[in-house]
């Protein structure tokens, strides 16, 4: 018998020959045996003792559920109490109203003469310079430069 099989029949509380031949012969599962029936002695030990009163965990949840629910109230009427302040003092921070516009309208046989747009007359001061144009391109390396001369010729 090897100890896998040592401590599964151990684990499984299963007494044999075979087992008392390998646990004189092994330490190891031994000691195994030996804290496998520690903890059995411990846990008979603990059903012995009497189970607390499951009333008491009860009770706890109820008032631990009663606080919560009255944190929420309070959270709910603070919250009221905040909207109500804020539906108070908005009015006031509104602002004017202005008066209607009237418009007056032109009856529709009157005439109304044309106007005639007044020309605009852009002046351009005399360049003596050439206007240069710089262009630059996605290599850094390279930038194009235009010059238009005041005859409007490309160079």
């Amino acid at each position: 018998m090897n100890c896998q099989e040592c401590e599964l029949l151990l684990g499984l509380d299963e007494p044999s020959s075979e087992v008392d031949l390998h646990l004189d012969a092994c330490p190891a599962c031994r000691a195994l045996a030996a804290d496998l029936r520690a903890n059995a002695e411990v846990f008979e030990v603990l059903a012995s003792d009497p189970m607390p009163p499951v009333r008491h965990r009860v009770l706890a949840r109820v008032a631990e559920r009663k606080t919560r629910s009255q944190v929420l109230r309070w959270g709910w009427a603070l919250a009221a109490a905040a909207m109500l302040v804020l539906a108070i003092i908005a009015p006031r921070f509104r602002q004017q109203k202005l008066p209607p516009a009237h418009f007056a309208l032109a009856p529709m046989n009157a005439y109304n003469p044309p106007i005639a747009p007044t020309p605009r007359v852009r002046k351009h001061p005399r360049a003596t310079q050439p206007l240069t144009i710089k262009m630059l391109t996605p290599d850094p390396n390279v930038v194009i430069y235009w010059q238009i001369d005041a005859e409007g010729e490309n160079q």
